[in-house]
């Protein structure tokens, strides 16, 4: 709201004005002496034009498309059409006064604060901007018949003294608006993310449980014949697997936090990233071989640099689960390779694929955007991301629905300065 605000309201506006009045004056038709009124007065109705209409049909285009999540209900109308009617009977008291009345309390134009912000608190952005809009349209026209508070000797000096008034309403409501909403849509997504935190940990936790109950009923019961190495075997692999993935979410929750909090912190050593790729391929070539999928490993050769091994494990972890997971069980290839400066880890599987309008939402938190009925938190690719900024480095995506994904990885080898490391790996290499 506040970059609206700044760029397209104020900077925006600003640069139109003086293109529009720089032509005027080029073509003589504005006169010498009044290029700074004649600015002032386009910029003005340009930026209150911006603050007024713009917000209100893009936050009622929102609420038509995507029917947000509170609904309109009796009551809610019956208090939104309150505060209309409240706010046109002050509006009208405070400006269609004729000049000379005697003076009234209701005279204000502070008067109508509180329910700008009734509308603001009530109902977000699109009350904010319902109601500025029914006070601008209120204000101009009364202050342009000569009424209200901002009567001056002519017409232009009116609308200048109202618009200013509006335009600082308007910013007013919006900011307010916009931080009721945020806060409001964070709760929700807060809420949300608890309800799938459960769930989440509560799979994996009752398989472990039912595993341990088995085992334990049995010896109790002294059934020997249940307790073969080979069932026993099988019952301990399934409570590995399931104390693993207790671990891997566990891990990740304690990562939102760090990240979060800012205290995500890289210690870069002399690493070579192809090793770090072999040995997360062959750490994850039991799960890849269950789920169906041949995992296979592209390497050039030695790809030294200077990373974080934890963290740049934790990347090609995620990245190589992910394609694990939405694979379909179709073959699945991992790529490191050095590119100059920089090296390069391309994921690649034939899976399920993502919609191309889904690309920018799958790095957010708690987004889970591929269709059908997958475990997780939505928060892996979020935090392969945020390592990867702090690595100074880029990752992509490239993909569409049933053809499968390609994540691409891009980070620098050294730091910026480095330049005895940057001769050990150009020594490396060759």
């Amino acid at each position: 709201m506040l970059a609206f605000i700044l760029i397209a309201a104020i900077l925006c506006t600003m640069l139109s004005a003086t293109i529009g009045v720089t032509s005027l004056s080029a073509a003589g038709l504005v006169r010498p002496g009044f290029f700074g009124p004649t600015w002032r007065a386009w910029w003005i109705g340009d930026a209150l034009a911006a603050l007024l209409i713009t917000p209100a049909l893009l936050s009622w285009r929102s609420r038509i498309r995507k029917r947000g999540p509170r609904r309109l209900t009796w009551t809610r109308t019956a208090e939104g059409g309150a505060i209309c009617l409240s706010l046109a009977m002050v509006a009208t008291s405070v400006f269609f006064r004729t000049e000379g009345a005697p003076a009234s309390p209701l005279d204000h134009p502070f008067l109508m604060f509180p329910f700008l912000t009734w509308a603001a608190i009530r109902f977000e952005l699109r009350g904010a901007t319902a109601a500025t809009l029914l006070l601008s349209i209120i204000a101009i026209s009364g202050t342009a018949l000569g009424h209200g508070p901002f009567v001056e000797a002519s017409l232009a000096g009116r609308l200048l003294a109202v618009q200013t008034f509006l335009g600082v309403i308007a910013i007013m409501t919006l900011v307010l608006g916009g931080a009721i909403a945020e806060a409001r849509h964070t709760s929700e997504a807060r809420e949300e993310f608890l309800s799938v935190a459960s769930h989440e940990l509560r799979t994996p936790l009752t398989s472990l449980q039912l595993q341990v109950q088995a085992l334990l009923r049995n010896a109790q019961r002294g059934r020997t014949d249940a307790l073969t190495l080979e069932r026993l075997q099988g019952n301990l692999e399934i409570i590995g697997r399931q104390g693993d993935r207790l671990e891997q979410l566990i891990d990740d929750l304690l990562n939102v936090t760090r990240i979060a909090a800012g205290q995500l912190t890289l210690h870069s050593t002399d690493t070579d990233l192809s090793r770090v790729v072999h040995e997360v391929t062959e750490r994850l070539q039991e799960q890849a071989r269950r789920s169906g999928s041949i995992l296979t490993v592209r390497c050039d050769g030695p790809v030294p640099g200077r990373w974080d091994v934890l963290r740049l494990g934790q990347v090609i972890t995620n990245l190589v689960s992910n394609a694990i997971k939405y694979g379909a069980g179709k073959p699945i290839e991992v790529r490191a390779e050095a590119l100059g400066p920089s090296a390069r880890v391309t994921v690649r599987d034939q899976g399920v694929g993502i919609a191309v309008e889904h690309h920018a939402r799958i790095f957010e938190r708690f987004e889970r955007v591929t269709p059908g009925h997958y475990g997780g938190l939505g928060l892996g690719l979020w935090i392969v991301r945020q390592i990867v900024i702090r690595m100074r480095g880029t990752i992509r995506v490239e993909s569409k629905l049933a053809h499968g994904t390609t994540f691409v990885v891009d980070l620098p080898c050294a730091l910026p300065g480095d330049e005895d490391h940057e001769n050990q790996i150009d020594s490396g290499r060759r």
